[in-house]
């Protein structure tokens, strides 16, 4: 696995297990894979490690999404639940 990065400004533009891929000029592989969660990853080339891009205002934006997110995430959660018990119930008539 390969993480390839924009050789000048070191954003992170994607992975890649494809042994074969051959990198454009304005492209680097590393062996280094990205396992944290960043909204603009970015690879310092001399230290070999991820940073985040983002500004304060990008971050911000970000996490209101996630919580955004995680509310959807809980109504459809209940959702199924609500769903589940009248299966059972239904089932319990039987």
């Amino acid at each position: 696995m390969k993480t390839i990065i924009d050789k000048i400004t070191g954003k992170v533009l994607f992975a890649t297990a494809d042994d074969k891929y051959e990198v454009l000029n304005n492209e680097i592989a590393v062996d280094e894979i990205l396992i944290d969660n960043f909204v603009k990853p970015y690879f310092n080339l001399k230290t070999k490690t991820f940073y985040e891009g983002a500004t304060q205002d990008e971050l911000l934006e970000s996490s209101i999404e996630i919580e955004t997110t995680k509310e959807d995430l809980i109504k459809t959660v209940q959702s199924l639940e609500e769903q589940l018990n009248e299966v059972k119930q239904q089932l319990n008539n039987l």
